[in-house]
């Protein structure tokens, strides 16, 4: 039986990137909330340099801090199959299992059909029959930009040890689907006893700036509500392409620390915030563009988290 679904990506109304040759979607907040311990975000290279053209066969891990999973309050994965290609329709599937020591295995897809035709003048495109609750968002988990498949999976209900490991397997259909798996990275919040107040915002789409569109840059917005003292901000991104990107927070330049286990096409950005930088009571901005090499670059995922005081 399915016991997980594939969740709601992004509202595509509205945000359409401009880059003028290759469209995306510049990512939208689709989960946002509070919890009372923290959120952390990680990171696994599922990356398999060899060229297999035609499937791959990889795993991934992560290991959490025991008290981060007594009382998760959400938990997001995301997968990112490569099929190899910009625009041609090759067609592949897609099989994301979860092995749990002592707590039985979960299988969270298998054989998910990756058919979706990507047109450079047309956009995103999303897999209209995937199941999307328990979020609120309008659209669906399975999306399609240029060569690169995002699936994200709501698997709240099975971070409940310390070490998770992750089995991912690909299958070429049609053509030459490349099949290898750019990067796995897990997004969750818990709550703590006496812990801090922590807010939280998860912005998700696939936004390209090419070489293509020289000039292109965009913003992906954090609507921060008025109140209390920030203690302290974090900033996550998560880039898939073959380049990092140049940033700003509210307009002036940040540098982030790219994580380790970071790959020549998918990395984990962390940037902390000084307090005085957010602007309560108001949109944030993060400013993305790529750095004007000959390398492209493109958008995921961008989490915001606030630590108040008060």
């Amino acid at each position: 039986m399915m016991a997980l679904v594939l969740v709601g990506m992004l509202s595509l109304a509205g945000v359409v990137s401009a880059d003028s040759a290759w469209l995306g979607t510049v990512p939208v907040t689709t989960l946002t909330g509070t919890v009372t311990g923290n959120v952390n975000v990680t990171f696994a290279n599922t990356w398999n340099s060899d060229n297999p053209v035609d499937n791959d066969n990889t795993t991934g891990a992560f290991t959490l801090p025991t008290n981060e999973i007594s009382n998760v309050q959400f938990a997001r994965l995301y997968v990112v199959p490569y099929t190899g290609n910009m625009t041609e329709a090759w067609n592949g599937t897609l099989t994301v299992k979860l092995y749990r020591n002592n707590v039985g295995n979960v299988t969270l897809v298998e054989n998910q059909p990756l058919d979706l035709v990507y047109v450079n003048t047309t956009g995103t495109v999303c897999d209209s029959t995937i199941s999307v609750p328990p979020f609120t968002s309008t659209t669906n988990g399975l999306c399609r930009v240029t060569s690169d498949y995002v699936s994200i999976f709501d698997v709240k209900d099975y971070i409940n040890q310390s070490d998770i490991k992750l089995y991912i397997s690909t299958t070429n259909v049609s053509g030459r689907f490349d099949g290898r798996i750019k990067e796995a990275k897990l997004v969750y919040g818990w709550n703590a006893d006496n812990g801090a107040t922590t807010r939280y915002w998860i912005n998700e789409g696939q936004d390209p700036s090419t070489y293509y569109d020289d000039a292109y840059t965009a913003d992906t917005v954090f609507a921060v509500p008025s109140g209390g003292t920030v203690s302290s901000a974090t900033l996550y991104t998560d880039d898939i392409a073959s380049a990092n990107g140049a940033y700003q927070w509210n307009y002036d330049t940040v540098t982030p620390t790219t994580t380790l286990g970071s790959n020549s096409y998918a990395r984990l950005n962390k940037f902390t915030l000084a307090t005085n930088t957010i602007n309560l009571g108001q949109e944030n901005s993060l400013t993305y563009d790529r750095y004007g090499t000959n390398k492209w670059y493109k958008l995921g995922v961008a989490v915001l988290k606030i630590t108040y005081s008060s």
